[in-house]
Order: structure tokens, then sequence, then C-alpha cells
């Protein structure tokens, strides 16, 4: 009797820790799941769904005033390819998602939607001041030491929608 009794205790200490075990790999998955939902694969940044969420609920939880939602489309992104080819133009566009993230603050918000085109959500003070921070994004994404060996620069075209205007 007491032999059973000490096999029940185990397999019911085994059946615990596979349920808690199942749980917690079950918890995991779903959160790996999630993130590559929502991050770009090759420059591991938030991509457009990311964008489109964390943008949303900002602007739900902000006042809408002060804030531009900008498109940076790199003009001829086929020629950089051509040109860099594909390894080192990952690493420019990485370097450029950098750029994007550290020029972030809170309520602020960017992602990556492919061929060359991200997303960012800024707040302004003046048409001046966004103009500003447009011209000091660029100007340090051509700083990157791979376009300046490479005697290349990124120019993007940038649509600009002031989230007051809608």
């Amino acid at each position: 009797m007491r032999h059973i009794i000490i096999v029940l205790s185990l397999a019911i200490i085994a059946f615990v820790i596979t349920i808690i075990y199942s749980v917690l790999y079950h918890k995991k998955a779903k959160e790996a799941l999630s993130t590559a939902i929502l991050t770009d694969a090759k420059l591991g940044c938030p991509n457009a769904e990311q964008f489109r969420r964390t943008a949303q609920e900002t602007l739900g939880n902000f006042s809408k005033r002060d804030f531009a939602i900008m498109v940076y489309d790199a003009r001829r992104f086929k020629f950089l390819l051509d040109e860099l080819g594909e390894e080192k133009l990952t690493e420019v566009l990485k370097f450029v998602a950098k750029v994007f993230g550290n020029f972030c603050t809170e309520g602020e918000c960017y992602g990556y939607a492919g061929d060359g085109r991200f997303y960012l959500m800024s707040r302004f003070r003046s048409e001046k001041s966004l103009k500003d921070k447009i011209r000091l994004i660029s100007s340090i994404i051509n700083e990157f030491a791979i376009l300046k060996s490479s005697n290349l620069t990124v120019k993007f075209d940038i649509g600009v929608y002031n989230t007051t205007d809608g």
C-alpha cells in the first residue's frame, strides 16, 4: 500500500510539472508568435502593423494635437539594392531603423513597411521644428559608414500627415 501511495504521489507531481511546463511553453510560443507578427524579421524593428497599432493606441491616449505621421520612402531603392547588395543594404536599413528608434520619445513610434519605406509618428511644436527634425534625421542617416564609403546617399520622399488636420 505504501508503494502505491508513493507511485501515485510521483505520478501526480509529474502530471503537475507537465501542466506547468505546457502552460509556460504555450505562453512563450504565443509571445514569440506575437513578436514575429509585429517585428520585421530582417531588421528586428517594429513593422508596419506594430506601427499602426502603437500609433492608434497613442492617438487614443494622447491629444492628437501636435502629432505628425510621416512616410519616409527611400528613393531609388532598387538602385541602392543593386549598388550595395542585399547584405549591405540591410545594414543601412537597420541603421535607419536605429536612428528612428533613437528619435522616438514617449508617445512616438516608427515601423518598417518594406522596400525602403518607414513610418514615423512624431510630436512637433511647429512646422519649422518638424522640418528641422526631418533634415537632421536624413543627415544622420547619410553619415553612415557604408553609405559614405560607397559614395552614396539615401534620399527620401517624405509625406507628412498632421493628425490635427484629419
